[in-house]
């Protein structure tokens, strides 16, 4: 009747007068709200109509410079087609450095009824190109306090109608102005990068905190990674800290003028005595200057500026993913007093997390207190167990802070951040008794947005999406480092275990480019007789590298030799990965030369189609690395034959047809080189539970075989160890594939197991509340000092979760969720299990529910998009109380139903 009734109002509304069923809504510029600062504009929106099936055939585009849109930029006239994502401007089109523009768009339904205009949106163009400041310093190389920076500007020369601070501290800074800090809540601004090859700024407006007539800017200057001279033995050390800073004043009458750093700022100690992104900050209030930052203080003590000298980056561009924030402040649930001597005691915050530690309270003055993070705590003696933080490494996660005592104070370290759970405080210089308010912690992480959720009917797969979501966030701090409390290094082979995952439950576009640009910049050098890895992580050799060919990681000065070819498949899966999910054309684009001279080195090192050399399926469950059951050589060879297939698609894609014939015939080679070398066809195996996920991965055993495929892994897992021995690579694989593929129930049954090794063990009796670099399934645990126990590259089950749980996965053929495959594949076995991602498109959802065995199950497809439904052959289907009618595909030999967008509910029985 839904569709019936919905017909018949249609065919009314043309009667009476014809309106245009969609309009747009949700803008974006470069995948952000109204952004203050972007270099190259491209134009998104998402879809909002109130019938089914509803969509856009075309667009226009105003660009302008007033409020209202007048278009007198650019106005694009009305194109023909459905896109939605990432318009750009065309050439011609040029933009000034610093400008404010607006922008609006309408559309037209497949109806040709036109929408109304958009309200405004706005975004200002970078000054990437546009700098008139100096870079400055202190001149200053011995060890001493970190400096306070600060310049007065008379500005009264009429009415200030925009004021932006454009603002580059390397390693890190904070921005004052007249006596404020502008946004307390940034940490670790910039973003690190390659600073000899490119630093990130950040713009901030600072319209409403302007004087008429004197005005101060001020900056606090932290050592961050380039100044990072401790750890490491030293060599990871830029220089000592530089600014550059500028102001941008526009005045009513048209008039822009700037103001940026020069030798006449003037610089003093602050009271930021240390500063080590692993080691931790201290601050002495006893040091604090009074009003250093007011347009009345008196400066003439200070010393001048002068003009930095040594490393300076050669490019500066806009820092367009989100910023590193510290989020609200939390208390312990507990404390108790340490057996060591002294006003010791110990805080519990109960889970294990990226955070600063605050210091509040009324101490005298010169009382100091000192915080040293841990992830565990020995059980027998309630002390904290710092074994799994790296201490032989990076030494103590320790900040510090003495008080000026002046009545309540409260400081949070901004340019350190520690992986804890617990916290041990030392009080110096008092006997006095603290509070579970004297230590707080604020969780930091880079603010990317929430997009996905997730929830079903057994408790330990919803556990297991908490711990993954809650390691992906710690992880993400203006790169994916491997763990938070130790290295904070961008391994390339983390980061293609699970940025599929992250990807549904994180807006991570931006994020993603930034990284994929840090990966860029620190390859793109050529090295002679350089060292790369052979086997595992112990066995390497020496040769000479060619610029292109990525690092073990990215960015900084630690990196780790050349990338092994399981690691390296990170610069040709994160851009495939980003269109997928994402619909992001344009990464291709930009990075297809760089994949593509991959995808050839690799190629060149193989051995009659195999690949020999890499790390391996890292960390396994119970094996070690060199008795892991699927061979290095495997796994290898299969990530070898991902990017050739990932190759074929965007060589087609983008019309690269001379590469597209290579890159045919070398997916062709090495899936016969793999077949003939691995395939065991009398067990149906590949050699290994990851092997054998990832050949169905790639399809390469016979169709009619590959449900004993997932008996020889289920055989492999029962004369085992009773559960799953992968590491890494197939951690992120062995649930989709065994769900997909016959064993649905086992898988199933796997994820959900109790008692000993189990997720259950390392989720019940060991308590952990984020995935651990080892995870411990056994209910003793392992050692507490195996490795650091935050780790998300053990977090791409999760994928599993949504795309076969819920159900809910993208489609690489309509990427970025223009279409969605709805296929839960776990209705026998769950109760009920639904999710959500608010995809570029907007939101899709899946709810289903097994009542008696009827599935029940409504889905909502945003306008815009499109769904393939699954539904197994011969059930009973209504949609919305009617007879289903749509028509159906045939996709990898399975028959979905083609549901226009809009909301369902589907029963099936």
């Amino acid at each position: 009747m839904k569709r019936i009734f919905t017909a018949i109002l249609l065919f009314a509304f043309f009667i009476a007068e014809a309106k245009p069923t969609v309009a747009p809504v949700s803008l974006t510029c470069n995948d952000m709200t109204d952004p203050l600062c972007v270099s190259n504009v491209k134009f998104s929106w998402k879809l909002s109509s109130s019938v089914d099936a509803a969509c856009q055939t075309a667009y226009e585009i105003w660009l302008g410079t007033t409020p209202g849109c007048n278009g007198n930029v650019w106005k694009s006239g009305k194109v023909v087609s459905d896109d939605q994502l990432d318009i750009a401007l065309p050439e011609g089109v040029a933009l000034q450095d610093g400008r404010l523009y607006y922008w609006k768009v309408r559309v037209w339904d497949k109806n040709d009824q036109v929408s109304a205009w958009t309200k405004p949106s706005r975004f200002t163009k970078s000054i990437d190109n546009s700098w008139e400041a100096e870079w400055i310093g202190t001149g200053s190389a011995e060890k001493r306090p970190f400096p306070y920076f600060r310049k007065t500007y008379d500005i009264s020369k009429g009415k200030v109608s925009r004021a932006v601070v454009y603002l580059c501290g390397l390693g890190c800074s904070e921005l004052f102005f007249n006596g404020k800090s502008v946004e307390p809540e940034r940490v670790l601004d910039p973003a690190q990068t390659d600073y000899d090859k490119r630093a990130l700024y950040s713009a901030f407006d600072v319209t409403s905190l302007l004087n008429n007539g004197k005005n101060c800017i001020g900056v606090l200057l932290g050592a961050g990674w380039y100044n990072q001279d401790t750890v490491w033995g030293g060599g990871m050390n830029y220089g000592m800290p530089i600014l550059r800073c500028q102001l941008r004043l526009e005045y009513a009458n048209g008039k822009v003028e700037m103001l940026g750093t020069d030798t006449t700022w003037k610089w003093a100690d602050s009271p930021l005595v240390k500063s080590n992104v692993y080691q931790g900050d201290e601050y002495d209030a006893t040091r604090e200057i009074q009003g250093w930052c007011t347009a009345s203080f008196d400066d003439s003590g200070w010393a001048d500026a002068v003009k930095a000298e040594g490393v300076r980056p050669a490019v500066m561009v806009a820092q367009e993913l989100p910023p590193m924030i510290a989020g609200q402040p939390q208390k312990a649930l507990r404390m108790w007093k340490s057996s060591k001597e002294g006003n010791v005691w110990v805080y519990d915050f109960g889970t294990n997390l990226t955070s600063e530690v605050i210091f509040s309270g009324d101490f005298g003055r010169g009382v100091r207190l000192q915080t040293r993070g841990s992830e565990e705590i020995f059980p027998e003696t309630g002390e904290i167990d710092i074994s799994s933080t790296g201490f032989e490494h990076v030494g103590y996660q320790q900040d510090a802070y003495t008080f000026a005592g002046t009545g309540n104070e409260s400081w949070m370290p901004k340019f350190t951040y520690h992986g804890m759970r617990y916290v041990e405080l030392s009080i110096e210089g008092s006997d006095a008794e603290p509070s579970l308010a004297t230590i707080t912690r604020a969780p930091v992480h880079t603010a990317v947005t929430p997009i996905g959720t997730f929830e079903c009917a057994n408790d330990q797969i919803n556990t297991l999406h908490e711990l993954a979501q809650r390691t992906f966030l710690n992880s993400f701090v203006g790169l994916p480092v491997d763990c938070n409390q130790r290295e904070k290094c961008g391994w390339l082979g983390d980061t293609h275990a699970y940025d599929r995952a992250a990807d549904m439950s994180f807006q991570m576009n931006n994020f993603w480019v930034k990284y994929l640009e840090d990966i860029r910049t620190s390859s793109d050098v050529s090295l002679e007789n350089t060292l790369h890895h052979q086997f595992y992580n112990y066995r390497f050799y020496y040769a000479d590298k060619e610029a292109g060919i990525p690092f073990m990681i990215a960015p900084g000065k630690r990196l780790c030799g050349v990338a092994s070819p399981d690691w390296g498949t990170a610069v040709v899966q994160l851009p495939w990965h980003l269109y997928v999910y994402y619909g992001n054309k344009d990464i291709l684009e930009d990075y297809y030369d760089m994949m593509s001279l991959w995808v050839r080195h690799i190629a060149e090192t193989a051995i009659d189609g195999i690949v020999y050399q890499g790390l391996g399926d890292w960390c396994p469950t119970f094996s070690s690395h060199e008795h892991n059951n699927s061979p290095v050589e495997v796994t290898s060879t299969a990530f070898h034959l991902i990017d050739l297939g990932i190759m074929v698609k965007v060589a087609t894609l983008l019309g690269r047809d001379e590469d597209l014939n290579w890159f045919r015939q070398q997916e062709e080679y090495v899936r016969k080189a793999m077949i003939g070398r691995f395939f065991n066809p009398v067990q149906c195996t590949f050699g290994g539970q990851t092997a054998d996920a990832m050949a169905l991965e790639l399809g390469l055993f016979p169709e009619d075989r590959k449900k004993e495929a997932t008996e020889s892994i289920l055989y492999n897992i029962r004369t085992g160890h009773g559960f799953i021995d992968v590491g890494v690579f197939g951690m992120s694989r062995i649930g989709s594939e065994l769900s997909r593929n016959g064993a649905a129930e086992s898988a199933y049954k796997l994820f959900t197991k109790k008692g000993e090794d189990s997720f259950g063990a390392m989720i019940d009796s060991i308590g952990v509340t984020t995935l651990w670099e080892s995870l411990p399934m056994k209910a003793d645990g392992l050692s507490k000092s195996h490795g650091s126990h935050n780790h998300p590259m053990q977090g791409g089950y999760d994928s599993w979760i949504y795309e076969d749980v819920a159900g809910l996965r993208p489609f690489a053929d309509s990427p970025g969720f223009k279409t969605v495959i709805f296929h839960p594949q776990h209705t026998s076995q769950l109760e009920w299990a639904k999710a959500s991602v608010d995809t570029r498109y907007g939101l899709v959802s899946t709810d289903w529910r097994n009542e008696g065995g009827r599935l029940v199950w409504d889905i909502v497809i945003p306008t815009g998009s499109d769904g393939l439904v699954y539904i197994p052959e011969g059930k009973k289907v209504t949609v919305d109380g009617e007879p289903i009618g749509f028509p159906t595909r045939t996709i990898g030999g399975e028959s979905y139903y083609v549901f226009p967008s809009g909301s369902y509910h589907i029963v099936s029985e």
